[in-house]
């Protein structure tokens, strides 16, 4: 009888301590589902975050490729009257080469933020996408850095405005003259001014230097687009699989 008593107990025993296992398992498979799905949550929130602030980065330097595809056109055509090469244009068409392609200079403003709070949390495994996390390194560390060739540019342009500033004035084309009140619409030393311009070599000088560098800016935006519409891609792949 004794035997049998403890041979019950013993099993009792072992059958409790399984039931325990077993709940303490079921317990940390509860727990590891829960972290696993609050990673997913939040993963799925830094890739939307993230495919907007691409977006809008991608909005932004379409806007300004467009508008440095302008300062190079209109500054080549400067350069041609300049050299001679086709007849001078109206002095309001000069003016605008001046003002709005010789004279101007445009870089994007990229969004950083959605991918600076995922750094700051200091979980790089939040993105599970090894392919995703490199191209955000490299893509980021490139606009942190800013562009080759960027200071340059405004280099040469502040040059070229040193040069022209004691003719400035005159360069201002009729709605900016008359949005400060002026009694003229038109400086009444317009045609020295542009004179003045086309009779400095050294702004020509450094406005062909910066035509050649605006070129290589582009370019190197256009590489930066692709790698935008590359990222935006596994972006949205990675969003559908989320949501599947």
């Amino acid at each position: 009888m004794m035997e049998n008593k403890t041979s019950k107990y013993f099993k009792y025993a072992i059958g409790e301590i399984v039931l325990v296992v077993i709940g303490i398992l079921i317990a940390l498979q509860i727990n590891n589902w829960n972290e696993n799905r609050k990673q997913y949550i939040q993963e799925e929130k830094l890739l939307v975050s993230l495919k907007s602030d691409f977006l809008e980065s991608k909005d932004r330097l379409q806007q300004t490729m467009y508008m440095q595809k302008n300062v190079i056109r209109k500054s080549s055509e400067l350069i041609k009257m300049y050299e001679g090469k086709i007849p001078r244009a109206s002095n309001d068409s000069i003016k605008n080469f001046i003002i709005y392609g010789a004279q101007s200079w445009y870089r994007a403003e990229f969004l950083t933020g959605a991918y600076d709070a995922y750094i700051s949390t200091g979980n790089a495994e939040l993105l599970r996408n090894n392919q995703l996390r490199k191209m955000l390194a490299e893509y980021f560390s490139i606009v942190k850095l800013g562009f080759e060739d960027q200071d340059n540019s405004m280099n040469l342009l502040n040059n070229m405005q040193n040069i022209s500033a004691p003719v400035s004035a005159h360069l201002e084309l009729p709605v900016a003259r008359k949005q400060i009140g002026l009694d003229t619409l038109r400086s009444p030393k317009e045609d020295m001014a542009i004179d003045f311009i086309f009779n400095q070599d050294a702004y020509f000088g450094h406005l062909m230097n910066r035509v050649a560098v605006e070129h290589l800016r582009y370019d190197i935006q256009k590489e930066m687009l692709d790698k935008i519409s590359q990222i935006l891609a596994i972006l949205n792949d990675e969003i559908e699989l989320q949501n599947d």
